[in-house]
């Protein structure tokens, strides 16, 4: 079973659970797609998704022969018709990590890019290396947080 625990909302990654399972390390992981030069959207709000269990074990089982992860996959279509995103999420458990496949796909073969918008919890109880709103290692932050040690 992985360490790593997701929410999926809206069309995207809304959060990601790690090294606890109470406090929110990643607030929410955006696409944004643009032809550049007349717009630039971000995948959620310029399409419809669709999320779903692809398995219940995308070929991961433990030594009981047991699924040890789920997968999901959300498919963002564009509502005009120009494109698609598919993002799969998988747990790793045998690492802590949340492994994402993204695939874009042009559907009026014309040139887009795709931009990852990526919005960490900077203000987490710190673990080894604590950070302030900024992302600046603050000195003193176990003492002043959480005692001394």
């Amino acid at each position: 079973m992985s360490k790593v625990w997701f929410t999926l909302e809206g069309g995207r990654l809304s959060e990601v659970y790690y090294p606890y399972l109470d406090t929110p390390s990643v607030r929410n992981l955006d696409f944004m797609i643009t032809d550049g030069h007349s717009f630039a959207l971000r995948a959620p709000d310029a399409s419809t998704s669709t999320t779903r269990l692809v398995a219940s074990d995308h070929g991961r089982r433990n030594n009981k022969g047991k699924p040890d992860s789920l997968t999901y996959q959300i498919i963002n279509a564009d509502r005009a018709k120009r494109w698609r995103l598919t993002t799969t999420f998988v747990t790793d458990p045998a690492r802590s990590t949340l492994l994402i496949d993204v695939e874009f796909t042009s559907l009026d073969g014309q040139p887009y890019q795709v931009y990852a918008i990526y919005q960490p919890q900077l203000n987490n109880p710190p673990v080894e290396a604590p950070l302030n709103e900024s992302g600046v290692t603050e000195v003193g932050c176990f003492t002043r947080l959480y005692g001394d040690f």
